[in-house]
């Protein structure tokens, strides 16, 4: 009887590990949780080979956190992003949280409050504070503009990229880095790069004061906020259109530019190359992709591509024309090009990656015409607060 039992159990085991598609484990939140948290034993034994480096922790709320993950001593741990993950949630030793592994790369989180063993509530709620200072389990707006650009350079040592996601409830969005880059600016030269006048420059100016931390940033899902969002600068104005600070160049440079990318475009069938025009990185800021690409590439529909260079990414929006048979990336490109940048005749060459979340991936490599750059200059215009802006490219779904 007793080995029947045994043998049963043992079935039950390899069935669950090998073909459950969500498995559940807990942890109670001990000493040093907020600097790395270990993953249970039997859970890394069983899907080690599955575990991928690094992975995302979607809250109660929403949100997405990417984490990475790091091996010491045979044991697996959350680490580089994990920090963000404990202090956005207002995390407390002995509080119990219940992870669901997708299979994948993501896990959904609970988290439960020591004192009384009950869901924390303010965890459904980050999404609605969207600031930088916690006050039981809150986010405070006192400190949104106050984070030091030594505290984003050290968040963005974390490595890997944070995913966005949508958030369709807030109003209060406004800054486009901040808001809507995933992974902070690492180069502290561009973080204090110099402008002709007040004026904020591009992002650069105010990448150093971000209102969110870089793992609990969200996606810009209405038109209006969508449109207005990338075009509010610090002061209240918006930019509608970026100025050249580029000393003149030669048709050798942008050859040379577009010579590289066609090579490094050469070496995958997958990929496609686009050379940057006044409408992509200047004003209006959409971009169409090549109609045969996306027919053999993407599903023809909208949806949410994640551009990323290297560690950093910035979520998008794919909106594809049924009647035209066209598609192009609208929301947040403005976001990749400003913080990225972009000039006219600089060429970006795109290449499917693995996707993150489930979520579309363009890997993106950019060859420009001048490496020594200066950021363009932003000109604002005295559009009053609220005033709804429709997307230059409307495109029926």
């Amino acid at each position: 009887m007793g080995e029947s039992c045994k043998d049963c159990s043992k079935w039950a085991e390899d069935i669950y590990w090998a073909h459950f598609q969500t498995i559940r484990f807990s942890q109670t939140l001990l000493d040093d949780f907020d600097q790395e948290l270990a993953i249970p034993k039997k859970f890394c034994n069983n899907l080690k080979k599955k575990l991928p480096d690094v992975v995302a922790l979607k809250g109660p709320s929403g949100l997405l956190w990417t984490v990475g993950l790091t091996t010491k001593d045979s044991a697996v741990f959350f680490k580089h992003g994990w920090q963000e993950f404990v202090k956005d949630h207002s995390l407390k030793p002995n509080d119990l949280l219940v992870f669901r592994y997708n299979g994948e790369s993501q896990f959904d989180v609970l988290m439960f409050d020591s004192e009384n063993m009950c869901e924390k509530e303010a965890s459904y709620f980050v999404r609605k504070c969207g600031h930088s200072k916690h006050v039981n389990g809150c986010l405070t707006k006192r400190k949104s503009r106050e984070i030091s650009s030594e505290e984003m350079h050290a968040s963005s040592k974390n490595g890997g990229c944070s995913v966005l996601e949508k958030s369709e409830d807030d109003p209060s969005i406004a800054l486009p880095s901040e808001e809507q880059v995933i992974t902070p600016i690492t180069d502290e030269k561009k973080v204090q790069s110099k402008t002709k006048s007040a004026q904020p420059t591009r992002s650069r100016r105010i990448a150093a004061k971000r209102g969110r931390p870089a793992g609990s940033v969200r996606l810009l899902n209405d038109t209006k906020d969508a449109a207005d969002a990338p075009n509010k600068g610090s002061s209240g104005a918006y930019f509608m259109e970026y100025v050249s600070n580029r000393r003149p160049i030669t048709e050798e440079e942008k050859m040379k530019a577009q010579q590289l990318a066609q090579e490094a475009s050469s070496t995958s069938l997958e990929s496609f190359m686009i050379i940057m025009r006044p409408n992509q990185v200047y004003k209006r800021f959409y971009m169409l992709l090549p109609s045969g690409w996306v027919s053999n590439h993407m599903a023809l529909q909208n949806q949410d591509v994640i551009l990323r260079i290297g560690k950093s990414c910035w979520r998008t929006k794919f909106t594809y024309n049924r009647t035209r048979r066209v598609g192009g990336i609208t929301c947040g490109w403005k976001f990749f090009a400003v913080d990225n940048n972009l000039e006219e005749f600089d060429a970006c060459v795109f290449e499917p990656g693995i996707p993150l979340s489930n979520t579309f991936v363009l890997d993106v490599k950019i060859f420009r015409v001048v490496e020594d750059f200066t950021p363009p200059t932003g000109t604002s215009s005295a559009t009053p607060k609220g005033t709804k802006r429709k997307l230059i490219v409307p495109m029926d779904t």
